[in-house]
């Protein structure tokens, strides 16, 4: 689950690995056994919960950027986000995550991996409303 939104892409997807973008994440946590049945019937072999970075708790906009190249399919990833608070009174705050991955064809020592490559774009938006006694967050 990542940010409380459960990951479905190794149902019906060609990849067989999580969809979590490694650099939203602060904390990985593992529920195996009998703990992880309150997320549903098909996760008895265990969940992992994913979360991200606090939203800021005083004015201000932050952000980062991360890039990745690998020489295997001349492949290269750039990740960035931002989060803010404009002011105190104002109870919106807002955060932007974006990654963007490409590579091409894969290869072993012999030969290439044809119709390999890689395009990704993932977006995520979070916005929390706070007033004194209650919140939400659209994610």
């Amino acid at each position: 689950m990542n940010n409380g939104v459960r990951l479905e892409g190794q149902t019906w997807g060609a990849d067989h690995a999580p969809e979590i973008d490694p650099f939203i994440a602060t904390k990985l946590s593992v529920i195996k056994g009998a703990a992880s049945i309150r997320y549903g019937m098909d996760a008895i072999a265990g969940v992992v919960l994913v979360d991200p970075k606090d939203m800021p708790h005083a004015p201000c906009l932050n952000g980062e950027i991360n890039l990745v190249g690998a020489t295997n399919g001349q492949a290269g990833t750039a990740s960035g986000f931002w989060k803010g608070l404009l002011a105190k009174n104002f109870r919106l705050k807002l955060a932007y995550t974006g990654n963007d991955e490409a590579a091409g064809s894969f290869s072993t020592p012999d030969y290439y991996l044809t119709n390999s490559g890689v395009k990704e774009i993932i977006t995520l938006r979070d916005y929390l409303i706070r007033k004194k006694l209650w919140s939400r967050s659209l994610f």
